[in-house]
């Protein structure tokens, strides 16, 4: 489909014609241009930007299969995950040819289609998922609203998930994003909706549309844009390729607040190549896990409880080093993608990542319906930093060389 829009317009033809005062809209289905007559207010909390994959479990058990068929109608999620689930995807699918499938319909729709299919995968919004899962709402307990959960949840139990970063697989501009549509000259619904207003929200939706419009709108075009608002500043992710043939990479990061820039290169610790190489010594684990928190005795944790926690694990050798006759039960999160793929790159099944954005992006309490339990899989000395998060020592680290003398650095980089 070559415009937004179309979904809508129905809609909007019946507020223009007041037979009805206000449509909420997702708002990532709505003309660019608007209508003439109405006004859009961006309403509410912004859901989960991110895509989701879900993946067949029947599939987890093909071992270098000569291709795999993931389900996407969207040109942007195809254009950017060529590329990226190559390196995220475990490796005994790293020879697979990616085959792209297109599926359309409501979300139970294409979850149904996909599920009687031969294929592996499925993207959808996770704000979808989220949103179809809630029973915190009015009338949820209604029988549609019933039996649409319980579809799900059988077939999330059926399926293995990932959650892509936004850095390398940005959003369709104004995903999760809701909005009310009212007509121009109704002042007491203008007021009533903006109300509901969050202007942070509105401020990162317009930006991201008025970024696509620059490229010519329309659903066909291959380009993700996401604008998150953090504590620390704002954060741009573009990602695609434009009608024209322009390739878009761009990350950058925004703050309010001034910090004078070091006065010279020889100011700043570390450059590149001047950190401390240190060696990483796994811990023995023979009689359990030390398991620390901030303010408590460490106690040991056995590997029969540990598989029964979330993981995030902060590096590649951090991943606790189990007996393979043991089975990891939960989730594994990681602090940045180059984690995510070293683990991948031994076959592991990884669900999503931090994205090098902190601790406070991880999935709080639960995520699909699924309780959470994360322990942080990392180092012996990593309590010198505080977390909310109960620690798994899995290794130390020994310097291999001496550190280097600090007293005229400025400025540091961690």
């Amino acid at each position: 489909m070559g415009t937004r829009g179309v979904f809508t317009q129905d809609l909007t033809k019946d507020l223009v014609e007041k037979k009805v005062d206000l449509v909420i809209h997702s708002w990532k289905d709505l003309d660019l241009e608007g209508h003439s007559g109405t006004t859009i207010v961006g309403v509410l909390d912004r859901a989960d930007q991110r895509d989701v994959l879900l993946w067949k479990k029947s599939s987890l058990s093909k071992n270098s299969p000569s291709e795999l068929k993931i389900q996407t109608s969207s040109p942007r999620r195809e254009y950017n995950l060529k590329k990226f689930l190559n390196n995220s995807l475990p490796s005994r699918y790293k020879n697979s040819s990616l085959i792209f499938l297109p599926v359309r319909g409501n979300i139970q729709t294409r979850i149904r289609k996909w599920r009687n299919s031969d294929s592996d995968g499925l993207v959808l919004a996770k704000a979808a998922l989220d949103r179809l899962l809630s029973e915190d709402f009015l009338n949820s307990n209604e029988l549609e609203y019933q039996e649409i959960r319980k579809f799900l949840k059988k077939i999330l139990e059926e399926s293995i998930f990932q959650v892509f970063p936004l850095s390398l697989s940005p959003s369709a501009p104004a995903q999760g994003a809701i909005a009310a549509e009212v007509r121009t000259d109704d002042e007491w619904a203008l007021g009533f909706v903006r109300a509901l207003s969050k202007p942070e929200v509105v401020s990162a939706v317009e930006e991201e549309r008025n970024t696509l419009k620059r490229f010519g709108g329309g659903c066909h075009q291959k380009i993700g844009v996401s604008v998150l608002y953090k504590s620390y500043g704002k954060i741009l992710y573009q990602k695609g390729l434009t009608d024209s043939g322009e390739i878009l990479e761009i990350e950058k990061q925004f703050s309010d607040t001034f910090f004078p820039p070091a006065e010279s290169v020889a100011k700043a610790y570390p450059v590149p190549g001047e950190a401390v190489k240190q060696k990483r010594i796994p811990l023995d684990s023979s009689q359990g896990f030390v398991l620390s928190r901030d303010g408590k005795e460490d106690k040991v944790i056995l590997p029969e409880e540990l598989i029964l926690k979330d993981w995030l694990v902060t590096r590649g050798n951090a991943f606790p080093n189990l007996d393979p006759s043991l089975r990891h039960q939960g989730i594994v999160w990681t602090s940045g993608l180059k984690t995510w793929y070293q683990l991948a790159e031994r076959n592991i099944w990884v669900h999503g990542s931090l994205d090098a954005l902190g601790e406070e992006e991880l999935p709080k309490h639960s995520i699909f319906g699924m309780s959470l339990d994360f322990v942080k899989c990392t180092h012996v000395g990593s309590t010198e930093i505080g977390s909310g998060l109960a620690r798994i020592l899995t290794y130390r680290t020994q310097p291999m060389e001496d550190h280097p003398d600090l007293s005229e650095k400025t400025h540091f980089f961690g």
